[in-house]
């Protein structure tokens, strides 16, 4: 299911039942507006996708994804973002993303406790089908994020202060899921999901 919440309205402004396609596949399809600021799941999270909200003059807020490679801005070399987070508490630093002349990204990371990285690795191992790599566990010691906003002022604070609005989303979800059995309204049409929902 897709939908998208502007948060300014408190309003939905998509509801769709696409049971059978996955994020990456309709994340092109998502309406994107002049001045927005897209916020989303990293299922929906690709080199076009981001290119795409930038054409629309538009900003996002992702979290870290680990398949992308992230550059260094001056020199093009890849950059090991365990390493430049590693003994730090805070970072905020620019960087390329997917390839060296890629998207300009500031990149932004909050050390957390111990017992939060924990349950981090634990449910990482829990959901993984492999064997999460030692750096990527360990990666799990920080919130990390990336945004196109371009804007020295806002700090790494505001950033993840804004990126905890998608929870919204996530509230609703799980509302949804415990209350509105969608095994009886699966793989039905936008209109007619829109009637059951509010029906119910």
């Amino acid at each position: 299911m897709q939908v998208a919440l502007d948060i300014l309205t408190n309003t939905f402004t998509l509801f769709q039942s696409t049971y059978s396609i996955n994020d990456k596949s309709v994340a092109h399809k998502l309406q994107i507006n002049n001045g927005d600021l897209i916020i989303r799941d990293r299922g929906y999270c690709t080199i076009a996708e981001m290119l795409r909200i930038l054409a629309h003059k538009a900003d996002f807020i992702y979290r870290y994804y680990h398949v992308f490679k992230y550059y260094n801005v001056n020199t093009g070399k890849v950059i090991d973002v365990y390493k430049l987070v590693k003994n730090k508490k805070k970072l905020k630093a620019k960087v390329r993303i997917g390839s060296p002349d890629g998207v300009i990204v500031t990149l932004c990371a909050d050390k957390v406790s111990d017992a939060i990285a924990n349950e981090r690795r634990r449910q990482l191992k829990k959901s993984s089908s492999g064997t999460p790599s030692n750096v990527l566990l360990q990666l799990l010691s920080w919130s990390i994020y990336f945004t196109s906003i371009d804007d020295d002022e806002i700090t790494s604070e505001d950033i993840f202060s804004l990126y905890k609005l998608r929870w919204r989303i996530e509230i609703i979800f799980k509302s949804m899921k415990s209350h509105l059995n969608f095994d009886n309204i699966h793989d039905v049409s936008e209109n007619q999901l829109k009637f059951i929902l509010k029906v119910k």
